[in-house]
């Protein structure tokens, strides 16, 4: 399934930081990376500076599998920037990476094809000039979908 229409989108990009720098510098090479806690053990998102388990600072950055599940999904209808009318009717979701920590990211799904729990991929996506992260369903499962 193609997504290119989404590339032509004009709508505002995320907000980079100097924390937030690292994940977008992944994201534009189609890696999904994190943060993850030296002294807990315990993977991060969102960036921070300092872990939100053990309050330290030792965060350092490391790729995810991609894999995840779908958590809890919602279809928009009514876009809330008028360039995302190109792609209404579209599905963003929170996934549970297998890692741990959870996201929202677009899903590019079928409606029909969404399910709570079911597992889906890291992919990244152009969206108006920038790779964005987004899940879709594995590709060695596809052909079931």
């Amino acid at each position: 399934m193609k997504y290119t229409h989404f590339a032509n989108l004009k709508v505002p990009g995320p907000t980079k930081t100097p924390l937030t720098e690292p994940f977008w510098q992944a994201a534009a090479k189609g890696e999904l990376h994190t943060q993850y806690c030296e002294r807990c053990h315990s993977y991060v998102f969102y960036p921070r500076e300092v872990c939100p388990f053990c309050w330290s600072n030792q965060l350092t950055w490391c790729q995810l599998s991609g894999q995840a599940k779908i958590k809890t999904y919602t279809t928009i209808w009514k876009p809330g920037h008028p360039s995302w009318a190109a792609v209404t009717p579209y599905t963003v979701g929170v996934i549970q990476l297998a890692e741990g920590p959870s996201m929202l990211a677009l899903l590019l799904l079928e409606r029909e094809q969404l399910e709570i729990g079911l597992p889906v991929s890291f992919k990244t996506i152009n969206l108006g000039g920038q790779m964005m992260p987004a899940f879709t369903i594995p590709e060695d499962q596809y052909h079931d979908k």
